[in-house]
């Protein structure tokens, strides 16, 4: 057995064998309240002006603004849009909006007045806030009675594969899964306060969900910036120090190469999570090498899990660097119709997991199996100790001839090879095999890709098939969405894969 350091301590099993977290708050409305009378007087928010909230003052805000929105007509069960960015007034809108007994659905400060209008008609919201420096007040009002079923926010997806769908979290979904991050957090902070900043969107479940809420559940501090950059992170974390960070890979392979980074002025930073996209196993052994005192955890999710799912302890940050952990104390996790190796579609459940989504009955019946497990739409394997293995995202696949390539096994290997600093590997359309396996490499900064080098590494690590055939070197960072994803998508629509010439390598004496 392996040690998880997440515990089993209040963990109740249902009668059907589904586990939850017992003696939790049962709506967020509650958490609130609880959290602010017992932090009352303790920073809860940092703006990006260094203004200071305490847990106290951000209820009162709340409140308020929960009063104006009851006298704007907004009552039990209506939605209501949230469309501002990172700033202190998204969260204070946001526990408004609870408090008026509201949901939340969240809209990107990004998206095109098309994309609003479409959510906006879908699922029918009453009101929109978008006035980042005016959120209407009132007389004081907090709901009585929210139930843990609920519906407390709508999180609309990207739509990379058709319309956007809007995912429905219930109150227990959201406070199973605040349970999960704060068993996270506990495991690296020990007797330390959590301190996060907050760079991505909180309009993304990450921001919002993994970060924000999380953050209020355990008592902590979110230190909100606007956006990301090395520059403003490190000297966020500096200024107002620091005990957690969260981000993609490529978060942290720019923070510590910059001339800025110093692990003396970071050694009060106890806690580092990274997810979202692989993570090469060297990129882990240097973040180790930076932050030495530092307690790594990989975790993984979705949307539709509320956030996070499984983890990967620090206990086995090197060891299991290309897993992304073991499931939660009360989730499960496992692989549908797996083939001879083992790998098949990873499906979940547990008291984090969406019951489905709004107004889409028949998206709602597609993502479920016929005994209730969320689909993921990743490809998987869990090993003997329950480590899990995301090998690819299903529709991202690759069909050479017959065989089957998982770009995610690709890019690990070739962003181990040396200049590599970002790969994305993506199926190209071909006469002749159906897809041939294509690469689009980003070198280090300062440096040019040698394409030669890496091919070479390559055939060192996969089998012939699964070589890269098209390589094309980038000159800017790759297109990722809000959640630091690379959208595959986009790379290949913009490209004409046609121009680009077969890459005819040389034989290698593998070691």
């Amino acid at each position: 057995m392996i040690f998880s350091p997440y515990g089993t301590a209040n963990v109740e099993t249902d009668s059907d064998g589904r586990r939850h977290y017992r003696g939790l708050a049962p709506s967020l409305v509650d958490l609130l309240v609880a959290r602010c009378r017992e932090f009352s007087s303790a920073p809860v928010l940092v703006g990006s002006d260094d203004e200071i909230v305490t847990y106290a003052q951000l209820f009162e805000r709340a409140a308020r603004v929960a009063g104006g929105l009851r006298g704007a007509g907004v009552s039990r069960g209506d939605r209501v849009g949230l469309q501002l960015p990172n700033c202190v007034n998204w969260v204070v809108a946001y526990w408004a909006i609870h408090l008026a007994g509201g949901v939340v659905v969240t809209l990107s400060s990004r998206s095109t007045p098309p994309e609003v209008d479409h959510i906006v008609a879908d699922c029918e919201v009453k009101v929109v806030l978008d006035d980042p420096g005016r959120l209407t007040e009132g007389a004081p009002f907090v709901i009585e009675g929210q139930g843990e079923d609920s519906i407390a926010s709508i999180f609309y997806t990207s739509g990379t594969t058709g319309r956007p769908k809007g995912v429905i979290i219930r109150h227990r979904n959201a406070i199973q899964n605040a349970e999960n991050q704060r068993r996270m957090y506990a495991a690296a902070l020990g007797d330390s306060p959590l301190r996060s900043i907050i760079a991505v969107p909180l309009s993304h479940i990450t921001g919002c969900n993994s970060l924000m809420l999380s953050t209020v559940n355990y008592g902590g501090t979110s230190i909100i910036r606007s956006g990301f950059t090395v520059e403003s992170f490190i000297e966020a974390a500096v200024e107002h120090r620091a005990t957690a960070l969260v981000g993609v890979p490529t978060m942290y392979w720019r923070i510590i190469r910059d001339p800025a980074f110093s692990p003396a002025a970071l050694a009060h930073v106890k806690s580092i999570s990274y997810g979202g996209a692989p993570t090469p196993p060297r990129l882990v052994e240097d973040i180790r090498a930076a932050f030495g005192e530092a307690a790594l955890q990989n975790g993984f999710g979705s949307t539709e899990c509320t956030g996070l799912h499984t983890a990967l302890p620090n206990e086995y940050a090197l060891s299991h660097s290309s897993s992304v952990g073991i499931a939660m104390p009360v989730c499960d996790i496992k692989v549908d119709d797996p083939d001879v190796h083992g790998v098949g579609e990873l499906v979940v459940r547990g008291p984090n997991v969406t019951t489905g989504y709004w107004n889409r009955p028949d998206a709602t019946r597609d993502a479920f199996t016929v005994d209730g497990w969320l689909r993921m739409g990743d490809l998987g394997r869990i090993d003997g100790d329950g480590f899990v293995y995301v090998v690819d995202r299903i529709k991202d696949m690759i069909s050479r001839g017959g065989e089957k390539v998982f770009s995610g096994e690709v890019e690990d290997v070739l962003a181990a090879a040396p200049g590599v600093w970002e790969v994305a590997v993506v199926g190209v359309p071909d006469d002749e095999l159906g897809e041939r396996v294509g690469a689009l490499i980003v070198a280090e900064p300062g440096t040019a890709l040698d394409t030669a080098a890496v091919i070479e590494h390559a055939q060192h690590h996969l089998l012939g098939y699964k070589i890269p055939e098209l390589v094309i070197a980038m000159t800017e960072p790759l297109p990722r969405n809000s959640a630091g994803k690379i959208v595959k998508s986009q790379l290949r629509q913009s490209i004409d894969w046609r121009e680009v010439p077969i890459y005819r390598r040389g034989p290698v004496t593998r070691p």
